[in-house]
């Protein structure tokens, strides 16, 4: 009765713990994911709940709504100020999210004739995107007074003094950022890998940043 998706799962080979040929198989295979993803306060400790998505329970282990508790010490004390640990998933966008959607009514006449249409399930792709990204590991480094270098091998926070441009690619809408408090504005390492990648000419100018030295894949 835990997982009415069993069978369903088992033919589609989708849910990492379907498949248990009897209630006891299951239970022990549901008391090793507990034990081994306990943490917190050991005399109160929580669990990451059991999903039947490894994207799910991957993004969690990365940071994701139930494991807040993976959140640096400098982050927590709000010493990093482009994070938020109020924020649900402990991050204040850098750059914002976009539903990147065109409605049928705005297509053009050369979209109209295309024989198909792309979409995209951002919710598999999640994992994916965390294996190719670096994460970092322990507390980070503050670069104060300028004269930083970007460097992609660390995840962090980079303050920059421009953004090189907004409109990247014909047919999907503009990059949008927050200005940060401090002026500039605040861009993560993928962002700024993504805004190197599409204004190769850029040269950033650092203010500041914020830097894991031990940052991993």
């Amino acid at each position: 009765a835990y997982d009415d998706r069993i069978k369903k799962a088992r033919q589609a080979r989708l849910a990492g713990l379907a498949g248990p040929e009897t209630p006891e198989v299951l239970l022990d295979a549901l008391m090793v994911w507990t034990l081994s993803t306990r943490h917190g306060r050991e005399d109160s400790p929580e669990v990451t709940p059991y999903y039947a998505s490894p994207n799910k329970t991957g993004e969690d282990f990365a940071g994701g709504l139930s494991r807040p508790d993976v959140a640096c010490d400098a982050i927590r004390r709000r010493m990093v100020p482009p994070a938020d640990p109020e924020h649900k998933d402990c991050v204040n966008w850098a750059m914002v999210p976009q539903i990147w959607e065109k409605p049928l009514a705005d297509f053009t006449p050369e979209e109209r004739a295309a024989a198909w249409i792309q979409e995209y399930d951002k919710t598999a792709a999640w994992l994916p995107a965390y294996s190719n990204v670096r994460l970092g590991i322990g507390e980070p480094t503050h670069l104060e007074d300028g004269g930083a270098a970007y460097d992609k091998r660390f995840a962090g926070y980079w303050r920059v003094a421009e953004i090189p441009g907004t409109v990247a690619l014909p047919g999907l809408p503009p990059l949008v950022f927050k200005e940060a408090q401090e002026g500039g504005y605040w861009v993560a390492t993928p962002s700024m890998d993504l805004l190197k990648e599409l204004w190769p000419t850029w040269d950033p100018q650092i203010l500041e940043a914020w830097v894991w030295q031990d940052s991993k894949r």
